[in-house]
């Protein structure tokens, strides 16, 4: 009795069980069917050859019994497709019984992806412990695929099998997907930041006898639009044996001969690389017949052209073709106007950020500031880059219902693209690409040298300016690639910051064949500096001082020789100091300064720029006697003793005939030097001519040291008094002892003429004289390497030379480089022959680089080498103007951007940045292809 009453409970039990179940499919049935969206309801526009994407709608009004506001969306082409987002949380998520439950860190089941599918749902709830999850369920009698997404920082990826048994009836009113041999590529990950899906692919072979023969829609619309031949590939899987021959596809068959002898591609024939035949694609896609083109593939090689020609002609064939191109035509298809809404609103946006980078290449290139404030519309404190804006949009129509529409008071959440965060973008983006230009142009010309410098700015952040100089068709140029912040002014530390810089642009340093900075220890020294440790890496990347900084240190040596040279300097400061010191003294001088011939005004001086010190020589040379006037008039004006005392101190120094000499010599020497110095920061000059430049500068301090009695005659038509200072005094006698002899004291018995002429005017000219001979040697040193360039060397020493160079850059220059310049030396006119310049200039203009290449080469290199680096001194400049005191807390990338785009401006102006919108708008698409 025990035993049936078990029984029959348990029977009951499973009675139960059974019905609980067929209770569960029914509602999960109902459930799943609740998700399916309209076949009006799915929008798709033109895609690409990975896939084309559409828009779909979401219906939110079916949701599980223990989740709210549940979004779901039914995707009809499981490649094609945008996952929006959803913005709602559901109170609790559905989980399936056989999906893995959250575990402790959060990781819930996110996507559910399903092959060979008959219908696909996605839905999209939010968990109650605010994890984001994204679920794509499949009615399906295969394998369910579960991506599973941490919450964290993380994502996680798990395949779980599951099987449904959800079997609903397909009705007209949705879009089904129909079955098809097509795979579907898993996903590998889930990347999002926003937490919506950002890629699921589906993928179709190329191969035509992988499709099979019950062809899907997904099928037909993926290849209408994306057309594939597999014509460049192996053919031998197409080898066909006859009884006589042994025939393969060619590529001939490919291409229809007509009897008038014109060609037509055979755009509608696709090759099969698994079996060897060919198709016909729009007949495989859309006839009902039954023939080899379109079902098993046809092989006949030896009978292909004509029975290829049949094919052409045949009725069936047209029609497909005609099908196959309305399918592929945007204006035959049922969304068009969805399609030219998504093209006009593309090309409204595109026409907005046209104007905003032009706004920002304006502002960029100048160095000028962009925001201000406030970011309002009609604010006078909205900045330049808005006010611009407002200017245009006056004469702009376009522009000013943009901002009527979306600038001024739309809120958040409305895109304008003129915002300060869309501004900052397009800098960086800006900035990258005239990076990359440059680059690419250095790339091309493949040698260069090196300029760095460094300066801090008012952030009190080290600054290293990276410059690079190398020749591109119009001649060498001088670029910079950006500013780098350095912690530390060691040898060591400065190679590591140059070489990470190169690396990550991918520069190789073995090109590099000169190097340029300043005297500093840390930069050129022989043993710990950077040139030193840039020479280990790279043997033939020669160090060049900079020739402008070198010759402003030989001025300063020779103002620092002897005393009165540096008394006069220090006149020459002091004067300056009083006049600027007060607006009524500056009056005064300037009142009479307006007497004197031009625009003239006392200059101060500068410790490094000696520039300076030459424009302050030439105005009060210019304007001597009217400096004395305004000076005497302080002197006897009822002023304070002590502006009296001064304006009389600096008036007798004045007056001495030694500070006239020294006004008339320095200021013809400071007018020499200043010429050269520009001449020597010029970008188009090269090592040879630096040469030149110094030797002419010897030979004309020499000419000015045996030329005393001329600068003496001009001081004294600068002042009334013509003595020495010392002249009428009785001299003093000193005690000779009784083994001296009366003259052996030769300063005791010089006038005061001879004096100054040996312990000032000599020692002066003579220190610079030593001073360039001995800065001149390290450019005469380097420049006789390149003495091959001389026009006066005889042929066995031109041979000679060259023999050298071709040693000495054995990877750059062939064997033959000795006998190809013999031969470029008795082409080219002599004229031609004045500098490389001129003979690199002589071969472009003449199209001879394949004539003679290695002297192309050789000329590419030496002009390359830097020899200044006034192109990193003006970065500076500019990095002042960027950085300026409102605008110190400037991020590092935003400022290189900035320099770049300021600095070379005239790089920036032929630039078109059009293809900035194309990248941008990549960044900023939303839309995801499934």
């Amino acid at each position: 009795m025990s035993k049936n009453l078990y029984r029959h409970a348990s029977g009951a039990a499973k009675r139960r069980k059974k019905n609980k179940e067929q209770k569960e499919t029914v509602k999960q049935k109902t459930y799943m069917q609740s998700f399916l969206v309209p076949k009006h309801q799915l929008v798709q526009p033109d895609g690409d050859e990975q896939g084309t994407s559409f828009t779909t709608s979401i219906d939110s009004t079916a949701a599980h019994p223990n989740a709210t506001n549940t979004y779901a969306v039914s995707i009809s082409n499981l490649e094609q497709g945008v996952i929006p987002s959803a913005h709602h949380k559901s109170s609790k998520s559905r989980v399936d019984s056989n999906t893995p439950q959250p575990d402790e860190q959060g990781t819930s089941c996110s996507i559910s992806q399903v092959a060979d599918t008959d219908q696909t749902i996605v839905s999209r709830a939010l968990h109650p412990n605010d994890d984001d999850e994204v679920v794509i369920q499949s009615s399906s009698h295969a394998v369910c695929t579960i991506i599973t997404k941490s919450t964290r920082d993380t994502e996680v990826a798990t395949m779980v099998q599951s099987p449904l048994t959800m079997d609903y009836e397909e009705t007209g009113d949705y879009a089904p997907v129909s079955q098809s041999q097509q795979s579907i590529s898993a996903i590998p990950e889930i990347t999002t930041t926003s937490n919506a899906i950002k890629n699921i692919i589906k993928s179709y072979s190329n191969d035509p006898a992988e499709w099979g023969s019950n062809i899907s829609e997904d099928l037909r619309e993926y290849f209408s639009k994306n057309q594939i031949q597999n014509k460049y590939v192996d053919y031998s899987a197409s080898k066909r044996t006859y009884t006589d021959i042994t025939r393969y596809l060619t590529k001939e068959l490919f291409i229809r001969k007509r009897n008038n002898a014109e060609c037509i591609t055979r755009d509608w024939m696709i090759y099969s690389p698994s079996t060897g035949t060919i198709f016909c694609v729009p007949c495989k896609l859309y006839s009902s017949l039954s023939h080899a083109l379109a079902t098993s593939g046809f092989n006949d090689w030896k009978n292909a052209a004509a029975r290829l020609r049949e094919h052409e002609n045949s009725p069936d064939h047209r029609k497909c073709v005609f099908i196959f191109t309305d399918r592929a035509n945007p204006e035959c298809r049922i969304d068009r106007a969805l399609i030219e809404q998504e093209v006009h609103e593309q090309k409204y946006w595109r026409e907005v950020l046209r104007r905003v980078v032009d706004v920002v290449k304006f502002l960029g290139e100048r160095g000028l500031p962009f925001r201000g404030t406030d970011e309002l519309f009609g604010s006078p404190q909205n900045g330049a880059f808005l006010g611009i804006l407002e200017l245009i949009a006056k004469y702009d129509p376009f522009l000013e219902q943009h901002i009527k529409k979306y600038g001024g008071g739309s809120g958040r959440g409305v895109s304008n693209y003129m915002s300060s965060t869309i501004v900052e973008e397009f800098i960086e983006l800006m900035g990258n690409k005239v990076a990359q230009v440059i680059v690419q142009e250095l790339y091309t010309a493949k040698y260069f040298s090196l300029i760095v410098d460094s300066t801090p700015d008012l952030s009190h952040v080290d600054q290293l300016a990276i410059v690079l100089r190398y020749v591109n068709k119009d001649g060498p140029v001088e670029r910079l690639l950006g500013f780098v912040p350095i912690y530390s002014h060691t040898g060591e530390h400065l190679e590591n910051t140059v070489l990470s810089f190169l690396a990550v642009l991918k520069i190789n340093i073995q090109d590099c064949r000169g190097q340029s900075y300043d005297n500093a220890s840390n930069m050129s020294g022989r043993y710990n500096g950077l040139q030193a440790r840039i020479r280990a890496i790279n043997q033939l990347a020669y160090y060049v001082p900079c020739s402008a900084h070198s010759l402003n240190l030989v001025g300063t040596c020779a103002a620092e020789s002897c005393l009165k040279a540096a008394t006069f300097f220090n006149l020459l400061e002091c004067i300056y100091v009083f006049f600027s010191s007060s607006t009524h003294r500056w009056n005064i001088l300037k009142n009479e300064l307006c007497k004197a011939p031009g625009n003239l005004s006392v200059k101060g001086l500068s410790g490094t720029r000696w520039a300076a010190r030459s424009d302050a020589t030439k105005a009060l040379r210019i304007g001597f006697q009217y400096v004395k006037n305004a000076l005497r008039e302080l002197e006897s004006s009822d002023h304070q003793v002590r502006v009296q005392h001064e304006a009389k101190s600096l008036l007798g120094k004045l007056n001495h005939f030694e500070t006239a000499i020294l006004l008339v010599v320095w200021g013809n020497i400071l007018e020499r030097l200043n010429a050269t110095s520009k001449t020597l920061q010029n970008t188009k000059i090269c090592l040879s001519e630096v040469v030149i430049l110094y030797n002419s500068l010897i030979a004309y301090v020499q000419i000015i040291r045996d030329s005393f009695d001329t600068y003496e005659l001009e001081a004294k038509k600068l002042t009334r008094d013509h003595t020495y200072a010392g002249e009428g005094k009785r001299l003093k006698k000193r005690k000779t002892f009784a083994d001296e002899s009366p003259f052996d004291d030769v300063n005791q018995h010089m006038s005061a003429r001879n004096k100054f002429i040996t312990e000032t005017f000599y020692v002066l000219t003579d220190s610079l004289i030593a001073e360039l001979k001995r800065r001149n040697q390290c450019y005469e040193c380097l420049n006789n390497r390149f003495d091959i360039f001389n026009t006066n060397l005889p042929i066995s020493d031109l041979r000679s030379s060259a023999d050298k160079l071709q040693k000495n850059y054995p990877e750059d220059l062939e064997d033959c480089f000795t006998e190809e310049f013999l031969q470029f030396s008795a082409l080219i006119p002599q004229e031609s022959m004045v500098c490389p310049m001129a003979m690199r200039q002589y071969i472009i203009a003449r199209d001879l680089q394949k004539t003679f290449p290695n002297t192309e080469t050789l000329l590419r290199m030496f002009l390359c080498m830097s020899v200044t680096n006034a192109s990193g001194e003006r970065s500076f400049s500019c990095l002042k103007r960027i950085k300026n005191e409102r605008r110190t807390t400037m991020g590092q990338e935003r400022l290189s951007a900035l320099s770049l785009l300021a600095v070379e401006s005239a790089l920036v102006r032929q630039l078109d940045f059009d293809d900035i919108v194309d990248s941008f708008a990549k960044q900023k698409v939303r839309k995801v292809n499934l």
